[in-house]
C-alpha cells in the first residue's frame, strides 16, 4: 500500500491499521491499480472527517482505557477495596474519566462583574449624563474615550490600590482599561457599546 508522504502523516497510523481503517467503512478511500502496483487515493475532505472522528488521546477511546484499567490490574484491586463486583469497578472506572474526559479545561467563566467595575459603569453614567445636560447649552460632548479617563482618574484618587499605574501618565492605557471593563456591562443592559 502506498500513500504519499503528506497524507501518511496527516493520518499519523501505520499501514495495517490505515488498511483496516479504510476497510471497515470509517476511512472513504480509493484503491488504483497501474503496471502490476495498487495504491490509495485519499480526498483531503475524507482525511479531515476521519481524523476528527478518531479520537484525539488514548483516553478518549474506551476500548482502550479498558484494556488498561484491567492490565493494570486496578478494577480487581478496586473491587476489593469498595467490596463490590469486578464488573461495577470497571464500570466505574469508565464512568470517571468519561466525566474527567468530558471536564472543561481553564478557569470557568464569569457570571458576574467586580464589584469595582459597577462602580465605574455607575460614575460613568453620571458623568456621561452631566456632559450631555451641558452639551444642551452649546458644549461639545467629550468622547466616551475621555470620560473613561476621568472615571480612571477619579478611581486612582479614591482606589490608587487598584492601579499599578497613575492614569494621568499613561491615559490611553487607562481610558482602555475603563472601556474594556464597560463594555460587557454596556452590552448586558442594552446600550450603546463604546466605540
Amino acid at each position: 500500500m502506498w500513500l504519499p508522504p503528506d497524507v501518511e502523516k496527516k493520518i499519523a497510523v501505520s499501514g495495517t491499521p490505515l488498511r483496516r481503517h479504510v476497510r471497515s467503512g470509517r476511512l472513504k478511500a480509493e484503491q488504483r491499480f497501474a503496471a502490476g502496483r495498487s495504491w490509495w487515493v485519499f480526498r483531503p475532505s475524507d482525511v479531515r472527517a476521519f481524523q476528527r472522528s478518531r479520537p484525539v488521546s488514548r483516553w478518549d477511546n474506551p476500548g482502550w482505557v479498558r484494556r488498561r484499567v484491567l492490565n493494570a490490574g486496578m478494577v480487581d484491586r478496586r473491587a476489593e477495596r469498595e467490596g463490590i463486583a469486578k464488573a461495577e469497578a470497571l464500570e466505574r472506572y469508565l464512568a470517571e474519566v468519561e466525566v474527567r474526559r468530558r471536564r472543561p479545561a481553564g478557569r470557568p467563566p464569569r457570571t458576574d462583574a467586580p464589584a469595582h467595575h459597577l462602580d465605574w459603569f455607575r460614575r460613568f453614567s453620571e458623568i456621561r449624563e452631566n456632559h450631555q445636560s451641558h452639551a444642551c447649552g452649546g458644549d461639545r460632548m467629550p468622547t466616551d474615550h475621555r470620560i473613561c479617563l476621568e472615571v480612571a482618574i477619579e478611581d486612582y484618587l479614591e482606589h490608587p490600590e487598584r492601579w499599578e499605574y497613575e492614569p494621568a501618565k499613561l491615559s490611553r492605557e487607562a481610558a482602555d482599561r475603563v472601556r474594556n471593563a464597560l463594555k460587557p456591562l454596556l452590552i448586558m443592559r442594552n446600550e450603546i457599546p463604546l466605540s
